[in-house]
């Protein structure tokens, strides 16, 4: 079976909300720091997961097509979504409120360790997404 971008997108989503939801502690305090911060559910919070999810995973496939054959040292979802999803988790549990340039930061960061690439190569290509994911 060939996994589709579709599947690779899902499966990047899964891993940034199993980061999130991974300690019952962080899980309680964030979401319950998002629901005064934004006044809004699970649902939306999730919402906002898949869509950091989604421009992590397209900048992986616009890395993928900017550096031809870059090499995978480990599993993107393990090693790079999950720990996403547990920072975001953390970052909400300690009450602090996150951009979406801050999150970028910190998803360019662990992208260019975990492909062990120069930080500005990823910033290339994530200048490359559609605007307003």
């Amino acid at each position: 079976m060939t996994l589709t971008k579709v599947h690779l997108c899902a499966t990047t989503a899964m891993y940034v909300a199993n980061g999130f939801t991974d300690s019952q502690d962080l899980y309680g305090r964030a979401v319950d720091f998002w629901r005064e911060e934004h006044e809004q559910g699970h649902l939306e919070l999730f919402q906002e997961l898949a869509r950091i999810a989604t421009r992590l995973d397209l900048l992986r496939y616009k890395l993928e097509k900017q550096i031809p054959g870059l090499d995978y040292p480990g599993v993107f979802p393990y090693e790079v979504a999950e720990p996403l999803g547990k920072w975001i988790a953390n970052r909400y549990a300690n009450r602090v409120h996150l951009t979406d340039p801050e999150v970028n930061v910190e998803m360019v960061k662990r992208v260019a360790e975990f492909f062990q690439i120069d930080a500005n190569a990823v910033w290339r290509a994530f200048n490359k997404l559609p605007r307003g994911i």
